[in-house]
């Protein structure tokens, strides 16, 4: 199975919030992402997951 993975950018369209909102949840270990490297990345499976069990 392929996993999908989207950048801020993305998400933040996905999720209909602000880059900055997105940034903030991530920050404050929120909203689960991985790190590869220096750049930052969201599972597409997982955010819906997490999207089903919090609201905001």
């Amino acid at each position: 199975m392929i996993e999908e993975y989207m950048s801020e950018k993305d998400l933040s369209k996905f999720l209909n919030i602000s880059v900055t909102s997105l940034w903030r949840l991530r920050k404050e270990n929120k909203i689960p992402y991985i790190k590869i490297g220096k750049t930052i990345r969201y599972e597409k499976n997982a955010i819906i997951k997490w999207l089903n069990t919090h609201s905001f």
